[in-house]
């Protein structure tokens, strides 16, 4: 009788168990270092204090911000051209 087939059977399972395992623990270790996200939406707010009424004034305020956010790091900043030459 030919007992190898047998054995190659096992090995083959046991060798589908070990990946199938090794792949549940990495999605598991993977999901460890995954950012909560917990439906939490995130919206530009008016000086009101209201968020946004729609995706175009989200834009519009998020533009805003940022634009005055690098003009007054130019003011501060300033041009200082007291070394050129006249």
């Amino acid at each position: 009788p030919n007992i190898t087939a047998p054995l190659i059977a096992i090995h083959i399972i046991y060798i589908t168990m070990k990946l199938a395992l090794s792949l549940l623990a990495l999605v598991a270790s993977a999901n460890a270092f995954a950012p909560a996200t917990s439906g939490v939406v995130t919206r530009s707010v008016a000086l009101n204090g209201k968020p946004a009424a729609s995706k175009e004034e989200d834009l519009e305020l998020t533009t805003k911000i940022i634009l005055d956010y690098v003009q007054a790091q130019n003011d501060e900043a300033g041009i200082d051209d007291s070394d050129d030459e006249e």
